[in-house]
């Protein structure tokens, strides 16, 4: 399942000095003009910046194993149980941290290096999966190892959001969130095959063992970074009325969210987008295992192949566009493949089935244009916070769909599920391009 924290999910540095930040975040300057054109050269662009460079870096070697991972997990579950129930629940525990003590650490990322939160978090991730990968623990504590993983990926994604916004130019915002997307869409491909291979090849174990190694790894790259700090450089009006409290830093982060008139539609269909795609990305497993027994490994086909077509479409649009065009691009691209998703599903034959399950995660592509036009809009010194109120929504969404589309699944059948997943991005797309946005968009927060 996709991770709650999305692309939407990234937020804003300061350095611990300013030469720091001056390092960080005027590197590329001078490369601004003259880049090639087409849409891939701008969306690397941004790997010129040493800090981000290494940001990239840390999510794709950590994002591949974690899939790979993922797999691992969700098919030692269902073999366990036969259960889709219990397949939904253990894809949705690394999520459930979101809706609770996640919050608060997350939103720490406003007020502590966001370098030591990054370290800590993957020692923490790598030393969970490395006892997974020596021990046999039963279904219930596979279960609480998941929630403790996803405890630690909460502040990570946080700060790593907030890191990628402060090290990068505004203008290449963008592209930034684009190519986050595309990576996270690339890092699923690769995941889900080489999580098929390491499961007919070395095991579950041999997934856990190779996840954990890859969390170390990202360790080492994002222990390379300068110190990544908040606030140093806001003047002192702006440290008297940002938040101290945990608490307050959440509410003051919801109330900018959801008064921001662009920023809301672009949320509401991101989290209506993604939410029912990734669950029904859960059913794949219960899908293949239930029609094809003798081939699990079709299930990592599936969801590569689906993951790859969310790529290719993420790498296609152009992500220079103005926000208005951006959030329309993100509704159609939410109602497009669900729809013809839900067409296949309801066709009655295995084979369309398996090819709905692959369109449906096209919708996920909706994250990308909906992050490239709400995250400049956010408040600079609130940003982690407002990206955590936006992973809520998301994780709830996903969590109750996935285990509402799992229970639907034992009882009715898993394409009967997913048929029903789908219509809410139907839906929500379709009132997105319908609804309206003023002409006239309020002006961005001043740059610090």
């Amino acid at each position: 399942m996709r991770p709650s924290s999305l692309v939407l999910i990234q937020t804003r540095i300061g350095g611990a000095d300013s030469s720091q930040v001056t390092a960080v975040t005027e590197q590329p300057t001078g490369e601004r003009t003259g880049q090639p054109t087409g849409q891939l050269a701008t969306l690397v662009s941004g790997l010129r910046n040493r800090a981000f460079r290494k940001l990239w870096l840390s999510q794709v070697v950590s994002e591949v194993g974690d899939w790979a991972a993922r797999l691992a997990l969700t098919t030692v579950v269902y073999a366990r149980t036969g259960s889709a129930t219990w397949a939904a629940l253990i894809t949705v525990s690394g999520l459930l941290p979101m809706l609770g003590p996640g919050q608060l650490l997350a939103s720490m990322a406003d007020r502590v290096d966001r370098r030591l939160v990054l370290v800590s978090a993957d020692a923490l991730r790598a030393l969970v999966f490395g006892v997974l990968a020596f021990t046999t623990p039963g279904t219930s504590v596979l279960l609480v190892i998941s929630v403790l993983a996803g405890l630690a990926t909460v502040p990570f994604e946080a700060a790593r959001s907030a890191a990628t916004l402060d090290v990068t130019p505004p203008e290449q915002l963008p592209a930034a969130m684009s190519l986050g997307q595309a990576t996270q869409s690339l890092a699923l491909v690769v995941g889900w095959g080489v999580g098929g291979l390491l499961l007919v090849g070395i095991g579950a174990r041999g997934a856990f063992a190779v996840n954990a190694t890859t969390f170390l790894l990202s360790a080492g790259l994002l222990s390379r970074l300068p110190s990544l700090r908040m606030h140093a450089e806001v003047d002192d009006v702006d440290v008297d009325h940002a938040p101290r409290s945990a608490g307050r830093r959440l509410l003051a982060a919801a109330q900018a969210v959801s008064t921001e008139p662009l920023v809301r539609r672009a949320a509401l269909v991101a989290v209506l987008a993604v939410g029912p795609a990734t669950a029904a990305e859960a059913l794949i497993v219960p899908f293949v295992s239930r029609t094809w027994s003798s081939h699990p490994s079709l299930a990592a086909a599936l969801l590569a192949g689906g993951a790859a077509l969310d790529l290719l479409l993420t790498v296609a649009i152009r992500c220079t566009l103005p926000p208005e065009q951006l959030l329309r691009i993100a509704a159609w691209c939410s109602a497009g493949p669900a729809a013809v998703a839900v067409v296949l599903f309801s066709a009655g034959n295995p084979v369309l089935s398996a090819a709905g399950f692959v369109v449906a995660s096209m919708s996920l592509t909706a994250i990308a244009p909906a992050s490239a036009a709400l995250a400049p809009r956010l408040p600079a010194r609130l940003r982690a916070s407002c990206f955590t109120v936006l992973a809520t929504a998301l994780t709830l969404t996903q969590v109750v769909l996935s285990t509402v589309g799992g229970a639907v699944a034992d009882a009715l059948g898993t394409t009967v599920a997913a048929r029903g997943l789908m219509l809410l991005p139907v839906a929500a797309g379709l009132a997105a391009v319908l609804s309206t946005t003023p002409r006239t968009l309020p002006e961005l927060e001043p740059a610090r």
